[in-house]
């Protein structure tokens, strides 16, 4: 890389970006990749450290990046967003909605009730869902505004969107909007209103086969490795290795982990309460001695002094403060990386995976296997099957006459 020659205020300047990035726990590539960006902005014409409406600097500066670097503008916006954050102590301001459809927005308020609750889906995706069909319906209203009726709209208009205003977005996009705007017709007519029946008649995305693939666990040696990477003289060792233990032990998403509270916690009947969960449906699982242990010994010699009921909390500049999902998934990328696993798992589903393989392959049933991941469904845990090679091999009949088929 060509070397790039900075003042001393903008190396001051990185260094304590630097710094707040660190006690955030961010991760030190993501650290590296904020650097970057912000350096670039802070050497650009558009910073004026004397000016103090940063805010618009920002904005004409990815006004900029937008046409000239639109493959990386997301990441640079996104490191110019924290960058605003540190500097003002503020979130950098949300840009103000425009042309803001009143019967739109009433339908859309009215899929986003449905979806929660008839359908008991996350309040993230409750949300994404509602923003992927937004646009569709404005390029519907755009058509004609005042004959704007979502009982005239057809297959046509919906395949006429995804070959126009929809025709730059790559297929795995596509997919989840077709998926989205199928719902929101569902809601319609699960609503009385009339829809057009060629909209359940057309496939609204490609054929996405959810069982073809057999799904990445950790091996019996990654997962021990990773349970004795920890360093338990140590505060955050200890607290890591509990975090740790709600992924292994229970196989708990990374959300229920961050929103675990010292509530939650049945130390009389050795369970644990699991609430806020992706489903909206509370579960209780019982408490293994080893779990139990670790949370012990990190509330009694780990577990900084807070006022808050979270059980997780920081250590660092902001001590006491609850860990949100993030800083859960950055003390597992650490740990990763001390226990030798590939550079490619960065996330923490994959423990869940892994979990649950092991518990169906000790004879569990894919209905109890459920109930302890929170599945709504037996469908997201039917995948699991596939991880039991040995029960696969038996299943496989033998040819008829008894010969080997190769």
């Amino acid at each position: 890389m060509p070397y790039v020659f900075l003042t001393l205020p903008v190396r001051q300047k990185l260094n304590q970006f630097r710094t707040f990035l660190e006690e955030h726990e961010y991760h030190e590539s993501t650290i590296l990749g904020y650097q970057t960006y912000v350096s670039r902005f802070l050497r650009s014409n558009y910073y004026n450290e004397k000016n103090s409406n940063l805010k618009d600097q920002i904005k004409e500066f990815l006004k900029n990046e937008a046409s000239m670097s639109p493959k990386t503008f997301k990441y640079c916006r996104a490191a110019l967003y924290v960058f605003y954050k540190f500097s003002t102590g503020m979130p950098y301001p949300k840009a103000v909605k425009e042309n803001v459809i009143a019967e739109i927005e009433d339908l859309l308020a009215g899929f986003q009730d449905f979806q929660k609750r008839v359908k008991h889906l996350a309040d993230t995706s409750i949300i994404s869902e509602a923003n992927q069909v937004r646009p569709f319906l404005n390029f519907i209203y755009q058509q004609s505004p005042e004959s704007f009726n979502v009982s005239n709209i057809s297959a046509m208009d919906i395949r006429n969107y995804f070959t126009g205003e929809a025709a730059h977005l790559n297929s795995s996009t596509k997919g989840r909007i077709a998926t989205s705007i199928r719902n929101f017709f569902k809601y319609l007519r699960f609503s009385g209103v009339n829809v057009d029946e060629s909209i359940f008649k057309i496939p609204l995305s490609p054929a996405v086969w959810k069982l073809n693939t057999i799904p990445t666990v950790l091996s019996n040696e990654e997962f021990e490795s990773l349970r004795n990477c920890f360093d338990k003289s140590r505060p955050s060792g200890i607290r890591d290795y509990a975090i740790t233990l709600c992924f292994t032990e229970l196989g708990l998403r990374c959300s229920e982990v961050a929103s675990l509270t010292l509530d939650d916690l049945d130390w009389k009947n050795g369970i644990i309460k699991i609430k806020n969960t992706k489903t909206h449906t509370d579960r209780t699982l019982p408490m293994s001695s080893t779990f139990g242990e670790a949370i012990v010994n990190y509330l009694q010699n780990s577990r900084p002094a807070s006022k808050s009921r979270v059980l997780f909390v920081r250590f660092s500049h902001t001590q006491g403060e609850p860990m949100g999902r993030e800083q859960v998934r950055g003390v597992m990328r650490r740990a990763y990386k001390r226990a030798g696993i590939s550079e490619s798992v960065t996330g923490t589903h994959i423990l869940r995976r892994t979990v649950a393989s092991k518990i169906y392959k000790k004879g569990c049933t894919l209905k109890m296997v459920a109930d302890i991941l929170g599945h709504e469904c037996l469908e997201s845990t039917a995948i699991y099957t596939k991880i039991d090679t040995e029960m696969l091999l038996q299943a496989a009949g033998m040819w008829p006459g008894g010969g080997s088929l190769c």
